[in-house]
């Protein structure tokens, strides 16, 4: 455990707005709070730190972006950027969905899309799989939701 003083549940949750639209796109990973920067090392009481393996500390970001409430737990959003990882020599970006029971129990954390500077996609084509694999991930995990287009 690192010697850095941990957040609650609660304090960890302030770092996001609450997401209150009856459906969802890629605008689920806007940065909140003025890309505020999750100081993740005050979440290891909460998150478990093998979210960040595979990056060096002082070169990874975490940006806290909306929460949704189903019924049984809380889904974050957040945008996880490794400008230096441990093998390979090429950025990442992972756009994680972190589920929580109810109770601020981990549950499991879900990469919805993957880019890294090898990468060339536009950034219309990338909003439109985000927000593909976010409906699917709301579909069969939390709750039907309106398409939005209306």
């Amino acid at each position: 455990m690192s010697s850095v003083e941990q957040f609650s549940f609660e304090q960890f949750q302030a770092y996001f707005q609450k997401w209150d639209k009856p459906y969802v796109d890629y605008t689920l990973f806007t940065s909140s709070k003025d890309q505020a920067e999750l100081p993740f090392g005050s979440c290891l009481s909460l998150i478990p730190d093998t979210l960040d393996h595979n990056c060096w500390p002082r070169d990874i970001r975490w940006l806290p972006c909306r929460y949704m409430e189903s019924e049984k737990f809380i889904s974050f959003f957040i945008i996880k950027e490794c400008m230096t990882p441990k093998a390979g020599f090429i950025s990442y970006t992972d756009y994680l969905i972190l589920e929580f029971h109810k109770n601020g129990t981990f549950k499991r954390a879900r990469n919805i899309y993957h880019w890294d500077d090898d990468s060339v996609v536009v950034d219309s084509v990338m909003h439109t799989l985000i927000t593909k694999n976010l409906k699917t991930y709301c579909t069969e995990v939390l709750m039907p939701l309106d398409d939005g287009s209306k």
